[in-house]
């Protein structure tokens, strides 16, 4: 795969936002980032954020895998307490996880963490993590 970017480009591509939905409910939206590239015949789909690869033979089914597997990633450190020292070791600020800890306590998720990707042009991606509280 090509290079992989650095932690400052990391930082760049992660943003967190507390809000209400269209029903007034609290839910705290994560902001990622990434490329998809085609390599090897394959594409290959990746969030620097998370240090997260995913390939597949089209686009389309790559960044569908890049979702899923940003998806698992989020409710599996939620399931098991250990979405806050994941992101330290991945190099996040400390102002980002301490929002996303802070905005928790508030309002802790209690549905499965979504991912929706909102853009997909050329070699870049963007996309959303949201969860939603109670």
């Amino acid at each position: 795969m090509a290079a992989r970017q650095s932690s400052s480009r990391k930082r760049s591509a992660v943003r967190i936002e507390v809000a209400a939905d269209g029903d007034d409910e609290p839910v705290v939206r994560v902001f990622l980032a990434g490329e998809i590239i085609k390599e090897d015949g394959q594409w290959v789909a990746f969030c620097p954020a998370l240090d997260l690869s995913t390939c597949a033979a089209t686009r389309e089914k790559a960044l569908a895998n890049a979702g899923e597997a940003i998806q698992m990633w989020f409710e599996s450190c939620l399931r098991r307490g250990t979405l806050e020292a994941a992101l330290h070791e991945l190099d996040w600020p400390d102002k980002s996880i301490s929002l996303l800890f802070l905005a928790r306590l508030l309002h802790p998720p209690t549905e499965t963490p979504r991912f929706h990707i909102d853009a997909a042009e050329k070699e870049r991606w963007s996309g959303r993590v949201e969860l939603r509280a109670a």
